[in-house]
């Protein structure tokens, strides 16, 4: 079919030149000459002696690892505390860091990290003249730690703000007192090493359900004035105080030496109104009744002359 085509076409089915030979550039594989492979036997006598391999290394377990890991951090800790209480001196003078008198100091803790000793002091001198006020800094970034020392001028005034600076609020927050325990009271430590007064509490356990309040009153409740109550259940004769029933047979009655009735409590009052309001309500619906009533008699009998009408009358 292709023969058919003119020649202008035909140019495109040509076929293309043959490939020009190029020799190979390496030996081909199966020309290559291999390294012949010998056996291992000349080689066995390097091989290690089984009398002297180590025995095989059992994997640690978990829990006993985690008790060895703890056990070293608190061996760790415990030296390096060693260390610091053996160079810790809290009777050190120290004028710029420390007050004077540790007797007449009081510690503030729980503080407001904005909270400054101009703050402290305008707080604190309610209870005395203050000589001195250190708000502890960080030896490292030099910001607030939270706790404070106040020096009064009279030991007085200091027992006054312990006794009664306790919970106060500054900055938002309420403050914890206490006497300073570090040059007073003998063997004392601070709580990087283990020692103090503070703590967090640690609950273990899901937490407890909380009781609600309840949003509405019983039914039955009572209310005391100020010689006497009235119950909504009370019967007239039980118990002291003033007392009020009321029925829509036997009248309203008022106990506790009441003989008006505009003298009865306000929640007697009340009482008495809303059972007249329903005996009014029971009535204005009676009425009601019987006017429906009277409407489907009267309704019924213009039926029945209208039927009687239309009727023809026999001869």
């Amino acid at each position: 079919m292709s023969g058919s085509l003119p020649p202008q076409l035909m140019q495109y089915f040509a076929p293309r030149l043959a490939l020009e030979y190029k020799p190979p550039a390496d030996k081909l594989p199966l020309d290559r000459k291999h390294v012949e492979l010998t056996g291992i036997a000349s080689f066995v006598s390097l091989f290690e002696d089984p009398k002297d391999t180590p025995a095989p290394t059992v994997g640690e377990d978990p829990e006993a690892k985690l008790k060895r890991l703890r056990d070293e951090k608190k061996e760790k800790n415990e030296k390096r505390i060693a260390e610091e209480i053996a160079n810790w001196n809290p009777k050190e003078e120290n004028k710029d860091v420390k007050t004077l008198d540790a007797f007449k100091t009081l510690f503030v803790a729980k503080l407001n990290y904005t909270t400054s000793d101009y703050t402290l002091r305008r707080e604190f001198e309610q209870y005395g003249e203050i000589a001195k006020v250190v708000v502890t800094k960080s030896a490292i970034d030099h910001k607030p730690r939270g706790y404070a020392f106040i020096e009064f001028v009279k030991e007085s005034d200091m027992r006054s703000a312990y006794k009664r600076a306790d919970g106060m609020k500054i900055d938002g927050r309420r403050v914890a007192v206490d006497v300073e325990r570090g040059r007073t009271v003998k063997g004392w430590k601070p709580r990087r090493f283990g020692g103090g007064l503070g703590g967090r509490k640690v609950v273990s356990g899901p937490p407890r359900p909380v009781a609600r309040e309840e949003s509405r009153a019983p039914s039955s409740y009572d209310y005391r004035g100020g010689s006497g109550g009235y119950s909504r259940d009370s019967d007239r004769g039980k118990g002291g105080g003033d007392s009020y029933r009321s029925s829509r047979g036997g009248g309203s009655s008022y106990g506790g030496g009441a003989d008006d009735p505009n003298k009865a409590p306000i929640g007697a009052r009340r009482g008495r109104d809303d059972d007249r309001g329903d005996r009014d309500r029971d009535s204005r619906r009676d009425s009601r009744r019987d006017d429906r009533s009277r409407d489907d008699r009267g309704r019924s009998e213009r039926s029945d002359r209208y039927e009687r009408s239309r009727s023809p009358r026999r001869r």
